[in-house]
């Protein structure tokens, strides 16, 4: 995009050379562009020579930006000369995550999965660098069973369960980072990953559009996850659980039952 000449940001190319692509840039999209660099930074607090780096901009575009996003709250200035996250974007994610998709509609696609592979189905929403059980059905043969309804609410780690690494694949590398470096769970099962094959397993769940989990979350339990979306973000995750005894060989079916589910959350989700 090619602006306006404003400030010391113009785009008019000096003695006869062609403007280089840092200087096509507006003052708003060099503020955007240092804003998506703290999702990929590690930590709370960064020092403008680490923004730097990150962003690629010039110390003085990016000094400039971040002066501009603190004027606005998008930034906020701490203590030895480093930035974070300001006020607004504070309230923009609590705004983004505080929707209410239509319950009878989440349901109904929940009941429908039941039916279709005679599993016990769940609707994780993401929070933050945890999950919670929005909604769940359980099936027939299972309802009498003392541990499903543990299951369910079991653990709210993203370590744990083929909901937790399909939430995971689909968050930034500075979550990721800190939910793999967690502690195992006490009381998951013993498929569940180590730190080493977690996170080489995300990169596949983002590329499948699916994870499958062998015991994972509960010992005894297999599992076959997909991304819940509401538009590039991730909200959560559509879950088929059943007795490992009980899991076809064959998952093709069942994958494709779990996704379709996960595709009609995504799209209520999107509605909410």
């Amino acid at each position: 995009m090619v602006s306006s000449t404003t400030g010391g940001d113009n785009v008019i190319a000096k003695k006869g050379k062609k403007s280089n692509e840092d200087d096509e840039l507006t003052a708003q999209d060099k503020v955007l562009l240092v804003l998506g660099t703290f999702g990929n930074l590690e930590g709370e607090a960064h020092y403008l020579a680490e923004i730097e780096e990150a962003c690629k901009l010039p110390k003085n575009a990016t000094h400039r930006a971040l002066k501009s996003g603190v004027k606005m709250n998008i930034f906020e200035k701490v203590g030895h000369g480093q930035y974070r996250l300001g006020a607004v974007m504070a309230m923009l994610a609590m705004n983004t995550m505080a929707f209410t998709p239509d319950e009878r509609a989440v349901d109904a696609a929940l009941k429908s999965l039941n039916r279709e592979t005679s599993g016990l189905t769940s609707f994780y929403a993401a929070a933050g660098n945890s999950r919670f059980c929005m909604a769940y059905v359980p099936s027939e043969q299972h309802k009498m069973q003392r541990d499903w309804l543990d299951m369910v609410h079991l653990s709210r780690s993203l370590r744990t369960c083929a909901s937790g690494r399909v939430i995971l694949a689909h968050l930034s590398p500075f979550i990721r980072a800190k939910v793999i470096a967690e502690p195992i769970p006490d009381g998951a099962g013993p498929g569940t990953l180590d730190d080493a094959a977690l996170a080489a397993s995300l990169e596949e769940v983002r590329s499948l559009g699916y994870a499958i989990g062998r015991e994972e979350g509960v010992e005894g339990w297999d599992s076959i996850a997909a991304p819940v979306m509401r538009g590039t973000q991730i909200c959560g995750a559509a879950l088929l659980r059943l007795p490992k005894t009980a899991m076809p060989q064959d998952l093709t079916a069942m994958i494709g039952h779990t996704v379709k589910t996960a595709s009609l959350l995504s799209s209520i989700c999107a509605q909410a």
